[in-house]
């Protein structure tokens, strides 16, 4: 059987706790947070570096605490700049133009949506 490749994760979250809790959770089928931010200027910046750090999957906070992240504008300049990226809506409401999201998810295991986005599935 053939070893499925670590899928590369760019998380967008501003509570330290729930960063650790992703990389925990990622790690538990070996993939990887390959970077996060931890407000919305970050977040926007970091766009730029997602080819090069080879991202597959961006999770998004939209509820970012004290600071508005325009979701709907980071996805469309993550999609201009990086469109194989997969992107995850970390919220309980619709997050538009994202690939899947998670609040609305079927499962509520985050490796399993990873895996459905990647085709894994």
């Amino acid at each position: 059987m053939k070893e499925k490749k670590p899928v590369r994760v760019f998380a967008v979250e501003d509570d330290q706790l729930l960063l650790d809790l992703i990389q925990m959770v990622l790690q538990l089928k070996s993939n990887e947070l390959v970077g996060a931010a931890m407000s919305a200027g970050a977040a926007m910046l970091a766009i730029a570096r997602f080819k090069r750090m080879k991202v597959d999957v961006v999770t998004v906070d939209v509820d970012m605490y004290g600071e508005e992240l325009n979701v709907e504008q980071f996805i469309e300049e993550t999609r201009r700049v990086a469109p194989r990226v997969k992107i995850i809506g970390l919220a309980g409401h619709k997050v538009n133009g994202a690939d899947y999201d998670l609040g609305k998810a079927k499962t509520k295991y985050l490796n399993d949506v990873i895996d459905e986005v990647m085709g894994r599935k």
